[in-house]
């Protein structure tokens, strides 16, 4: 059996995962990228998504079936902490944590770890 606190808790919203649907940018293409890996190599019992709602829930769980691996995919609500309460982090993709640490204070989640990949500055000319 894996170690739940292996998991990781991704904050998924489209937007920030699908250029397939949205159109290809960056950060899109990163985040396919992450997701891509994470579903391949992951050593967990199952996939987290913390969402806001059901259709980004819906579409982690389409994007995990895409992906080929036989794992249930399960969400947690950014307004029910408690759904979170089996993994240890949070991978959330933003330059910055001032939206998620808000979002947390305002509804009460508080993860023991962030995974946060910052966006990387462009070299000094």
């Amino acid at each position: 059996m894996t170690d739940p606190d292996r998991n990781a808790a991704i904050w998924y919203k489209d937007d920030g995962y699908r250029p397939d649907k949205n159109g290809i940018n960056g950060r899109r293409v990163a985040g396919a990228s992450f997701l891509k890996g994470f579903f391949s190599h992951a050593d967990v019992s199952e996939f987290v998504s913390l969402t806001t709602g059901s259709q980004s829930a819906d579409s982690f769980a389409d994007l995990l079936k895409e992906h080929g691996r036989d794992l249930p995919a399960r969400a947690a609500f950014e307004e029910k902490p408690q759904q979170m309460n089996t993994v240890g982090t949070v991978y959330f993709p933003a330059p910055t944590m001032r939206i998620c640490c808000g979002s947390g204070r305002r509804s009460g989640w508080t993860p023991i770890r962030f995974a946060a990949l910052p966006t990387p500055r462009p070299p000094k000319r």
